[in-house]
């Protein structure tokens, strides 16, 4: 029953924040519509290599395991301001289309225990409750994003400070995957692009339905 605390909106990007249970740490919700075809958006999820050069505060992905075009494993160090330790996680990526949203979701959880895990011991390890991004295409090069996240980078770091920082990170991760994307070209393949298709046909028959009514 707690209520969404706005914390930002410029940009065309709205966040917001409340606190889960006794969780005190902040879960984040933000909106808006980024200038970027949703293919786009989705080549630059599945950019594991290159996530570095765009994603804030990420040091370095890795591919752990390629389950298939829709799902993976990957493991994430991120940076942490002075003199904290950087933080790291494994987790399991997926692509799912949600029809009841009418969304494509690129859903995200961290992995306990995985077998390929490298286990660095100068790591503090964080825990992904969840990450999730929806996306509706509006027009060829627009998408209305849906953007979810909870996570808590552990360790001794008191939780306001931990709260002041991740406060801004939605904002300023959408504006870098919408950079990303508006000068990344379309790289996907015949199950993601199926996906697309099948979701811009649910919007196509909504607006039919719309407008004979």
């Amino acid at each position: 029953h707690i209520k969404w605390e706005d914390v930002i909106n410029k940009g065309g990007i709205k966040v917001q924040r409340k606190k889960l249970g006794r969780d005190s740490v902040f879960a984040l919700r933000s909106t808006g519509v980024l200038e970027a075809p949703i293919e786009s958006i989705i080549t630059v999820f599945r950019e594991t290599k290159k996530a570095h050069l765009w994603a804030p505060g990420l040091r370095q992905r890795t591919l752990l395991k390629n389950i298939s075009e829709l799902e993976a494993v990957v493991y994430d160090i991120h940076e942490m301001p002075w003199p904290c330790q950087d933080r790291d996680v494994v987790m399991f990526n997926s692509i799912k289309l949600l029809t009841a949203r009418k969304q494509i979701a690129l859903i995200s959880s961290s992995i306990e225990n995985y077998k390929l895990d490298p286990k660095p011991g100068n790591k503090v390890r964080a825990e992904l409750h969840y990450s999730f991004i929806g996306l509706t295409p509006i027009s060829k090069n627009k998408t209305f994003v849906e953007f979810f996240i909870h996570v808590d980078p552990k360790g001794s770091l008191p939780k306001w400070i931990v709260n002041h920082i991740v406060k801004t990170r939605p904002y300023s991760f959408l504006k870098a995957i919408e950079k990303r994307a508006r000068k990344t070209p379309t790289n996907l393949g015949k199950d993601a692009l199926n996906l697309v298709e099948k979701l811009k046909s649910i919007l196509s028959m909504k607006k039919f339905i719309s407008n004979s009514l």
